[in-house]
């Protein structure tokens, strides 16, 4: 029983820490608002081959029953100067906007060497007049 409780405990602390909070903004108040209130799933993918910079990325949402629009958009981005600023790279940027509860982006493309790069994905969601928006990034890869 005791390795039972082990893991219900373990499952319970990994679910506090994947919990993550997004921005309503309503008539110029912000307040901090968990996603789990729009969103039944998120999902980003970048996968970079640093041996030949193509990179194949993408997202999708699910957004709660009641919402009437979806929008999901993923970007690659490269620190162009080194110093941990990173800006779009021309021609990356993908999105649409659909009604309903679901929405998917996604893409494949070469990049130069000798810069980092990551992906950005947003997702915006309109429940019950309210926008709620998660922006995530993913891991930095260098090209060389």
């Amino acid at each position: 029983m005791n390795k039972k409780y082990k893991f219900v405990s373990l499952c319970l602390i990994v679910c506090v820490f994947m919990t993550s909070f997004c921005f309503a903004v309503d008539q110029n108040q912000v307040s901090v608002l968990s996603a789990s209130d729009a969103f039944i799933q998120t999902s980003h993918t970048s996968d970079f081959n640093t041996s030949t910079g193509r990179c194949l990325y993408g997202a999708d949402a699910i957004a709660k029953a009641g919402a009437t629009s979806t929008y999901v958009s993923c970007v690659i981005q490269r620190d162009v100067k080194g110093n941990g600023v990173y800006e779009n790279v021309p021609g990356s940027w993908i999105s649409t906007s659909e009604p309903g509860r679901y929405a998917s982006v996604g893409n494949t493309m070469y990049v130069y060497k000798g810069y980092w790069y990551r992906t950005q994905a947003t997702y915006i969601v309109t429940l019950n007049g309210q926008q709620y928006k998660i922006v995530n990034n993913s891991d930095q890869y260098w090209y060389n």
